[in-house]
């Protein structure tokens, strides 16, 4: 089969570059209520959270109050008005966003540049973040298809997911380490499994140190390369996964104490005390069915109806494809496998997906409710990935039976 052939480093290269200026250009033109509203900000998906990592770093350069420590929220932000203003600022506890340290740490090589040119550099961080999640991304697919051209077009198929493109250039949600477990798939291929377990922990630490949002779903994308890896094995490292989703546990319970640490310490307050700003908005948040539908009332069901319309896949000029359907063709071809198949190898990957993606729902129900955007995010990192994976093997599978005739 052509396309299995290996293709050069320089043309993944290239495929790697090009897919990550255009997740940085959103060529696939989406656009939320909470974004840009018409070129207003520079985040598609949520320019609150942007502008909340932008201001914080100003903040350290050029504020005059809160300039240490945690994330701040400047005061324009209830009109929606997200430019720096260094006065009347508020502490936000919810995250630590630890990515500001990075960005302040760049821009202090050279202070007044930066202040200078500071939207220039954002830009480059947006661009490093697309940049990664494609990489991320690149390393799944090379490892399972192979480095030949079937991997590549998985590639550029996957990062015009609704999701990943809305997500993509995000200074708060730094999507690309939600796909941290796709990058260490090669580590699995290759018979590291402890190392697997290590990064698993290290990633996670790392991300939840950044923010909590997807938390039980980030966690289960660690069994998904192990399950991925029966499509070449024929088996399952039970003990592996089991590992790899108790490390990311560990993680998050080193990152949440260092956060209520560094808040306490910021502060000199008790852990208790910390413990409490920081958990004020996640018992909102996931305790609450304030201003939400009730969970299977006629509301909900209208809401899920509602961002299931919303993008799945799109090509530029070519066509957009609703999540709905998407989701149609995934039932379908679960139903199918479910009956007509008896090894499984498919069915382990489907059962996964819908767990991972109903997972926020379960545990964040009001969260996810209130945003509809977070949901296109969660659909392209389990029930759209699957889907994607199934359709490309079953094709390769298709044309190799037709080689051997």
């Amino acid at each position: 089969m052509y396309l299995k052939k290996p293709v050069h480093n320089s043309i993944v290269i290239l495929v790697v570059f090009m897919v990550s200026i255009g997740l940085w250009l959103n060529i696939t033109n989406q656009v939320t209520m909470y974004g840009t509203q018409n070129g207003k900000f520079s985040d598609q998906v949520d320019s609150y959270s942007e502008y909340i990592i932008r201001n914080t770093v100003l903040n350290k350069f050029i504020g005059t109050e809160n300039v240490g420590g945690t994330l701040i929220i400047t005061k324009g932000y209830p009109k929606e008005d997200y430019s720096y203003y260094p006065d009347e600022t508020v502490k936000y506890y919810s995250h630590r966003g630890i990515q500001v340290y990075l960005f302040e740490e760049i821009g202090r090589f050279n202070k007044e540049l930066f202040i200078e040119n500071s939207d220039r550099f954002f830009q480059a961080f947006r661009f490093l973040n697309c940049l990664l999640l494609t990489v991320c991304v690149s390393a799944f697919f090379i490892g399972l298809f192979g480095k030949n051209l079937i991997a590549l077009i998985s590639l550029v198929i996957f990062s015009f997911a609704g999701g990943v493109a809305l997500f993509a250039s995000n200074l708060y949600f730094m999507s690309w380490i939600l796909f941290t477990p796709l990058l260490c798939f090669p580590v699995l291929v290759r018979g590291y499994s402890k190392t697997y377990v290590f990064f698993a922990l290290v990633f996670s630490m790392l991300y939840f140190s950044v923010r909590y949002e997807f938390a039980t779903t980030f966690a289960l994308l660690w069994l998904f390369p192990v399950l991925a890896l029966r499509l070449k094995t024929g088996s399952i490292d039970v003990k592996t996964a089991i590992y790899a989703f108790a490390a990311t546990c560990l993680g998050f319970s080193l990152a949440l104490l260092a956060h209520h640490l560094s808040v306490a310490s910021e502060l000199q307050i008790s852990i208790d005390d910390a413990s409490e700003l920081i958990f004020t908005n996640t018992q909102v948040r996931v305790l609450s069915l304030k201003g939400v539908p009730v969970p299977f009332s006629n509301e909900f069901f209208q809401s899920m109806i509602y961002r299931w319309k919303w993008t799945g896949l799109s090509a530029p000029l070519l066509f957009s494809i609703p999540k709905l359907w998407l989701l149609i063709l995934f039932i379908v071809i679960f139903i199918v496998i479910s009956i007509k198949t008896k090894g499984g190898e498919f069915k382990m990957l489907f059962i996964w997906a819908l767990l991972a993606y109903g997972s926020w729902y379960l545990f964040a129900y009001q969260h996810i409710l209130w945003h509809v955007q977070y949901d296109s995010l969660l659909f392209a990192a389990t029930i759209q990935m699957v889907l994607l994976i199934c359709l490309i093997t079953w094709v390769c599978r298709i044309f190799d039976k037709r080689r051997l005739v």
